[in-house]
């Protein structure tokens, strides 16, 4: 059986070989570490955060019927509360979780509908109809003007 040997090769890496290859020592530059630009204190950065309309905000949920699921690497039990945000429920979930607060209101959805009715005098009656922008009558029947006000308002 034949046995291996390891050659011992040795290199000089002198200062003395470096300098005849041409190698000049230079200093090295100092890394001057870059400071944020803007620091921001807790309290504004919690402001922030209740600013931000569109933000998901976490409700209480409780899980109802039988069986249990992973929800964010945490077990959930029957009859469980616990807090998580509207998006972080699976859909396939929705059926045995329930919300105990109210869910929050989508601020995308609430927009105010700018009112294009008018109210328009018939000539010579004495009553009114609530006319579109478009120049359709929304009522049936004339109304007197105190009861197309209210009905204006009420749109």
């Amino acid at each position: 059986m034949a046995t291996r040997v390891r050659k011992n090769v040795v290199t000089e890496t002198t200062e003395e070989s470096l300098l005849k290859e041409g190698f000049v020592e230079e200093p090295l530059e100092e890394i001057v570490p870059i400071e944020p630009k803007v620091e921001l204190k807790e309290e504004e950065a919690k402001e922030l955060v209740e600013l931000d309309p569109l933000a998901p905000k976490p409700i209480r949920w409780k899980k109802i019927g039988n069986g249990s699921f992973i929800l964010n690497n945490r077990y959930i039990k029957p009859g469980q509360t616990f807090m998580a945000t509207v998006e972080e429920i699976p859909k396939a979930f929705r059926d045995v979780v329930v919300p105990v607060e109210g869910l929050p209101e989508d601020p995308l959805l609430n927009v105010k509908k700018s009112s294009n009715y008018s109210i328009v005098e018939i000539e010579g009656t004495n009553t009114w109809n609530i006319v579109d922008g478009h120049g359709k009558v929304l009522n049936e029947k004339p109304m007197i003007r105190i009861e197309a006000e209210k009905l204006l308002n009420a749109l």
